[in-house]
């Protein structure tokens, strides 16, 4: 008897495992494939625009994009506009040279968050004016406040029902196989 009881848990064990590997956060997220600058893209001209695609269609209303400039200070962007799965903002001419971080945050079609930063450089032809060191702000929050990502843990989505069903079968084989010695005895 104790050798079934074994096999029984061995088993919940091992379904739960599998089931619980095979599902992978891609399956639940919109995934980002590329932007426009492309990340760590040097660009001679300032770019008229900022281009999120990814690999499902977003929900439009419920993005944010954030663009910090070389000393800082947040570039204003326009609107975050969403056509299917590629998103689009309007950018003013870029001033100073440097590295600018685009930092967004967008809801997939299926109601998942999903954010992420890239950079690119900007270095113009000829220089273009910069600040001194001593006008320089604090670092800057790249996505306001209310745009923070929520994190997804491990168990979240197919896992947490993987988790679920496997405990069930676990708990319900224990329990049946006490239960029936327990009937014998």
């Amino acid at each position: 008897m104790a050798g079934a009881l074994r096999a029984a848990l061995a088993a919940g064990v091992l379904a739960v495992g599998v089931v619980g590997m095979s599902a992978t956060p891609a399956q639940a997220h919109a995934r980002l494939l590329g932007t426009q600058p492309a990340a760590g893209a040097v660009v001679r001209t300032s770019p008229a625009t900022v281009r999120l695609v990814f690999g499902e269609n977003l929900q439009a209303g419920y993005d944010v994009v954030a663009v910090t400039a070389p000393n800082g200070q947040r570039v204003e962007a326009g609107p975050l506009h969403v056509h299917g799965a590629i998103a689009t903002a309007p950018l003013p001419r870029l001033r100073a040279a440097g590295p600018y971080a685009v930092a967004f945050r967008i809801i997939s079609a299926d109601g998942h968050p999903v954010s992420g930063q890239f950079q690119f450089s900007y270095k113009p032809a000829t220089p273009a004016p910069t600040t001194s060191p001593a006008s320089r702000p604090g670092p800057a929050s790249a996505v306001p406040d209310r745009a923070s990502p929520k994190r997804v843990g491990f168990l979240s989505g197919p896992r947490v029902l993987a988790v679920i069903i496997g405990g069930v079968v676990v708990v319900g084989g224990v329990a049946r196989l006490w239960w029936g010695r327990r009937k014998r005895a």
